[in-house]
């Protein structure tokens, strides 16, 4: 049975500060809309790095971040946690598992691993292994299969989709509706690597179309390609799971020998339209 792992990015959720690049951010709080992102996509909402990324001191937003010997990720799951949390834990590392060569090992005396814990407010994680322990935090509003899968999956070593240098030929950011000091978060990472993959607007790693709006009501984030339902953005396969893009990038990553399908194919983008 699966078992989480050490994380290298930070992403909280529900707090009125951050530390980036080691310095503590004190930022306004996004009002949230009942029934909008803020529930469905708890991982934006915090008040870090794009939302939910603490970057460790030195490490530049969307560069590579150190990879997990083998594709192997030790985890320690903290007693706190109910029953049903611990299963919905071991569910999404499953998900990424039964689609990737990634692996979740129950850590034994591993110096490296990712200890998950409920003990803070938010969700956040570091990306990829920052070493030692380090931590993937699931507080109140946390436990959602896609939020889990999304922060594994920083854990693992990867950063937001819509943060892809050539994301513009694919969305348009709504400035109008971001207040000013959130517009950071919606930064373009040039160094970030794609793995040659198309644009997954589906990505448990993308943003809601609703990600850190003013008003939201109205997007922030919309598709250049209009038959791109709104809805569709961050939501993941149709079981809130990774993507098959998601699972491409994963398996390339890692080298995997060969890269394995496992149950998906990608056969086109048409996978993505409503």
């Amino acid at each position: 049975m699966l078992e989480p792992s050490t994380v290298l990015v930070f992403l909280i959720l529900g707090c009125s500060c951050g530390i980036i690049h080691g310095k503590i951010v004190v930022r306004p709080a996004v009002s949230p809309a009942v029934g909008g992102s803020f529930y469905r996509f708890p991982h934006e909402n915090g008040k870090y790095f794009e939302g939910d990324i603490i970057l460790p001191a030195g490490l530049r937003a969307g560069s590579m971040s150190p990879r997990w010997r083998n594709g192997v990720v030790p985890y320690f799951i903290h007693r706190s946690f109910r029953p049903t949390e611990r299963r919905a834990i071991y569910q999404a590392m499953q998900d990424i598992e039964s689609k990737t060569c990634i692996e979740f090992k129950k850590r034994t005396n591993q110096t490296d691993f990712v200890r998950i814990t409920n003990l803070n407010q938010g969700c956040f994680s570091y990306v990829g292994r920052s070493g030692r322990s380090q931590q993937l935090n699931l507080g109140p509003g946390c436990m959602y299969k896609t939020t889990i899968i999304h922060e594994l999956v920083h854990a693992v070593g990867f950063w937001h989709e819509q943060s892809r240098h050539d994301r513009d030929r694919y969305i348009n950011i709504n400035w109008n509706n971001i207040p000013r000091n959130y517009w950071r978060e919606f930064q373009k990472h040039s160094n970030l690597v794609n793995f040659g993959t198309v644009y997954d607007y589906r990505s448990v790693m993308h943003y809601s179309y609703n990600a850190f709006a003013r008003d939201r009501s109205r997007p922030t984030i919309t598709s250049r390609r209009r038959n791109i339902a709104l809805r569709l953005l961050g939501a993941g396969d149709n079981a809130g799971g990774l993507t098959e893009i998601d699972a491409l990038q994963i398996n390339r990553m890692y080298k995997c020998d060969p890269y394995r399908d496992y149950s998906y194919k990608i056969k086109s983008i048409d996978l993505y339209e409503s």
